[in-house]
């Protein structure tokens, strides 16, 4: 598991092998000899590949795998210190709205899947300034995380510029006047 004292990097697999393992083995080598990291990859429901696949890439990294079956992905985001992604997905719109450091990383496949999916090269949440970029590749990804430092006030109020905390009851009062 991941300890009190460490950074917890989390990412949330795809349904795509070739991606999920872009994105996990670019979080390995950017945090490869930084003290108190620990990456979780997260599988996605739809990704059938084996476990140990992805952790025989972590090598001798703090690094844990988990299955679908364990934990929605969903839900570890509520541990993360950091949340990497490639896409404008909810996940990475909830990370936002939790105020967590949310890193948008772009190697080939992730960026090919990206553009594919939205039409654009163009994440809103790295141009809004709610994301940092990641780069395309994992030496653009090591300067990035290696750049982060705490506390992360300029992200943090750009995510609120991007999604403001609602005042209590809106929601609900939002339903009601639909």
């Amino acid at each position: 598991g991941v300890g009190a004292s460490e950074t917890m990097l989390f990412i949330s697999g795809t349904k795509d092998c070739g991606v999920n393992e872009e994105l996990f083995v670019g979080a390995v080598m950017a945090t490869q000899g930084l003290p108190n990291f620990h990456v979780v990859f997260s599988q996605h429901p739809g990704d059938q590949t084996p476990a140990n696949r992805y952790m025989s890439l972590g090598g001798e990294s703090r690094a844990t795998i988990v299955t679908a079956s364990a934990m929605r992905g969903d839900d570890a985001v509520f541990g993360a210190d950091i949340v990497l992604t490639y896409n404008d997905a909810s996940l990475a719109v909830a990370s936002v709205a939790m105020r967590r450091l949310l890193v948008c990383y772009y190697p080939p496949k992730a960026l090919a899947r990206f553009v594919s999916e939205t039409g654009s090269m163009y994440n809103p949440l790295v141009t809004a300034g709610a994301a940092y970029d990641g780069g395309t590749n994992p030496e653009m990804l090591v300067g990035t995380i290696r750049h982060i430092g705490h506390p992360w006030v300029s992200i943090v109020s750009n995510q609120e510029a991007f999604l403001p905390p609602l005042e209590l009851g809106a929601g609900v009062a939002a339903m009601v006047a639909a």
